[in-house]
């Protein structure tokens, strides 16, 4: 595998899907083989669990100067390391960098995409061109899903170089510290950024209709958000205040474990607010799915390659809330057929979605 320099604006320790799927993928990669430029808010270089890690500001007070500023801390990184190939973790805004390179070092370079990088700039006039030039120009595109493939394909890219990686899980990470407390004995569980799309609202009504059926179950959100607040008068006002949580961020894995493990149902809404803002898979369906719990998704995006319907979970149409409700029903009123689910789905899990199966699946892409 050729030296490798990935450039990403999201990495570890942020919380975040992309970010993750880097890092999984990255360490699961030979030794040495890739190094991570990442956004952060100051400089700093270490090198953590093998992988070589440089954290650099990428964005600049004077405009003019950013993109430039931004190349020569690529360039600089390259000659040091003697990079062969580039790894532009976003189209957009990251891609610019690609295209220097190429035109000025006539380095190669791949672009990863992960829905709505993609799905946005295709209804933006001037955004599609350049994206659709930053693509055209890349020797590959990996899209997280079959989902953001058919995006890409939109640009008029050649379907020939575009392959699709979904995510990986690192269940190792995903353990459960036996100090690690849970609040509540019964509960359903959702954990997301609190953004529109995510669906809350829904699941905050669908829990309503069956609140008084299931009178010991409460439900803990897990997120922080800019949609929290109008979420939170929801749930008052459906006067359920006293049993639906927002808990906040999670603050580590071990935290979110303890979550997953102790749930009864995981539940993401997703829908498409508006042309561009959608769901291009679903992390959290499967690391639910890791602690053998059943999920309730949407037919939405790439929802549909993240759950497997009634199979691993339950899929439902966006915004729907009467058959969101109907299936937290038949989960929480049929244990052997939510085990069921949740069964199949952790066998999936473990099968087809290892940071080592995926990080081969690459290399074949790359050979």
């Amino acid at each position: 595998m050729k030296k490798t320099l990935l450039i990403t604006l999201e990495f570890p320790p942020n919380i975040g899907g992309v970010g993750q799927y880097y890092w999984n993928l990255v360490r699961a990669l030979p030794v040495g083989s890739v190094m991570i430029l990442a956004h952060a808010d100051d400089t700093s270089e270490e090198i953590e669990q093998g992988v070589l890690v440089r954290r650099t500001p990428f964005v600049f007070k004077i405009r003019f100067f950013h993109w430039i500023k931004v190349f020569f801390e690529v360039y600089r990184v390259i000659q040091r390391e003697k990079i062969e190939t580039l790894w532009i973790g976003h189209v957009l805004p990251l891609g610019y960098i690609g295209i220097l390179c190429k035109l000025i070092l006539e380095m190669p370079y791949t672009v990863f995409c992960h829905g709505m990088d993609v799905a946005r700039p295709l209804v933006r006039f001037r955004k599609r061109i350049l994206a659709g030039w930053i693509l055209k120009a890349a020797t590959l595109v990996i899209a997280n899903s079959n989902f953001t493939r058919t995006i890409i394909e939109a640009y008029g890219v050649d379907e020939k170089k575009i392959f699709a990686l979904h995510p990986s899980i690192q269940s190792a990470e995903l353990a459960v510290a036996p100090d690690t407390p849970t609040p509540h004995s019964f509960f359903i569980l959702t954990v997301c950024r609190l953004v529109e799309r995510k669906g809350v609202e829904f699941s905050l009504r669908a829990f309503a209709k069956i609140a008084h059926t299931y009178k010991n179950f409460t439900y803990i959100i897990a997120g922080e958000g800019d949609d929290k607040i109008r979420l939170e008068k929801i749930a008052r006002d459906l006067g359920l205040a006293d049993r639906i949580f927002f808990q906040g961020a999670v603050k580590n894995k071990a935290e979110l474990a303890a979550l997953y493990s102790a749930c009864s149902v995981f539940i993401m809404l997703p829908f498409e607010p508006y042309e561009g803002d959608v769901e291009s898979f679903g992390m959290a369906y499967l690391e639910a799915n890791l602690f053998g719990k059943p999920v309730v998704g949407t037919w939405s995006g790439g929802v549909l390659e993240a759950i497997i319907n009634n199979q691993t979970g339950i899929l439902v149409p966006p915004q729907n809330v009467d058959q969101a409700a109907f299936a937290l029903k038949r989960l929480l009123g049929d244990s052997r057929f939510a085990q069921k689910l949740g069964c199949a789905g952790r066998e999936r899990v473990l099968r087809h979605f290892s940071p080592a199966l995926l990080a081969e699946r690459l290399l074949s892409f790359l050979a």
